[in-house]
């Protein structure tokens, strides 16, 4: 067990990383990383800087903007806990549903009309990587607080890639949100005039479902450009995501944004054996044609495989809850 396998390294080192990061004391396998190596304190890039003091601005320039998480915040955020499905109803609402009485006269009774909406199941989104014994000895605490920003950036990244695409749903990942969706023509001129224009289009194009609650998502110089050209009395949030490329800005139904998650796992063994392929993995396990290259074996080579899995859905519960805009003149 990794636990009584590090159990000599009293202060700091991978036993202090693994207590921390993986409260519990079991083995795993990990699909890792084309055939790549593990951080080691000489590999530069890969990851000597790890055990350098440069390890802060090395943190700093990580990632890309995200804003998955803020969405799905704002939006009906629900927990999966060991449910293998959970169903999110919409309700049809209308100015019919209520009425102007006068005083002392009874109101009307209604019928609420309740759709089937999103349905939510489980699915799996997932990061692993190896370091020798000797980097997670030499930089801690600092290789922690590196892999915790790394595999939380890379988590965040693969969500907003995902949730904003046009890909249907699949077993293993849900639809991006402009799955299904037409483009609305973007406005021609490239002034201020137009980007107004665009955003008045795509706001009015949810604004049905649940009225002002709308965000607007868009590729970070298409954000930029809102924010600065229009300014800050503008009404709806704005956010910047690198899962859309120049020129995309898309305007989401709030209220309709139904998503679940999981608690992250984040685990760690010294004693597996991993593919070390990043496009293709493979499952290790007897067959006709068996793994032989690349694979590595923390036990053999004292290295410290981690994974990090994390459960995640999201759909919406309304028809027109999306609206989006490609090429944008300004």
């Amino acid at each position: 067990m990794l636990a009584s396998a590090l159990s000599c390294y009293e202060y700091g080192g991978a036993e202090k990383i693994a207590t921390r990061l993986w409260p519990q004391d079991r083995d795993v396998p990990v699909l890792m990383k084309a055939a790549s190596a593990p951080a080691d304190t000489v590999t530069s890039g890969w990851a000597s800087q790890l055990a350098q003091t440069s390890i802060a601005d090395l943190v700093l320039t990580l990632g890309g903007a995200t804003c998955a998480g803020e969405l799905m915040r704002r939006g009906m955020a629900l927990q999966l806990e060991n449910n293998a499905q959970i169903n999110c109803p919409s309700i049809v609402s209308a100015a019919s549903d209520s009425a102007w009485v006068a005083q002392g006269s009874p109101f009307p009774i209604r019928q609420l009309v309740v759709n089937a909406g999103a349905s939510l199941t489980p699915k799996r989104l997932a990061s692993g990587f190896v370091l020798t014994r000797e980097i997670t000895e030499y930089s801690t605490p600092v290789a922690e607080a590196l892999i915790r920003a790394c595999v939380s950036e890379s988590i965040a990244i693969g969500i907003d890639s995902a949730m904003f695409d046009a890909s249907a749903a699949s077993t293993s990942r849900p639809a991006g949100l402009r799955n299904g969706v037409s483009t609305l023509t973007a406005t021609a001129g490239g002034t201020v005039d137009a980007l107004r224009k665009d955003l008045g289009q795509l706001v009015q194009a949810v604004a049905g479902v649940v009225g002002n609650n709308v965000a607007i998502v868009a590729a970070p110089d298409c954000a930029a450009k809102i924010l600065t050209q229009v300014g800050p009395q503008f009404p709806y949030p704005v956010f910047a995501s690198s899962g859309l490329a120049s020129g995309f800005v898309m305007a989401v139904a709030l209220p309709a944004l139904a998503s679940a998650i999981s608690q992250i796992r984040f685990e760690t063994s010294g004693e597996t054996v991993v593919h070390m392929e990043d496009i293709s993995p493979l499952a290790i396990a007897p067959s006709a044609t068996p793994i032989t290259a690349p694979l590595r074996s923390a036990f053999q080579t004292d290295c410290v495989a981690f994974r990090l899995i994390l459960e995640v859905s999201w759909g919406l519960r309304a028809a027109n809850a999306v609206a989006w805009t490609s090429a944008v003149t300004w």
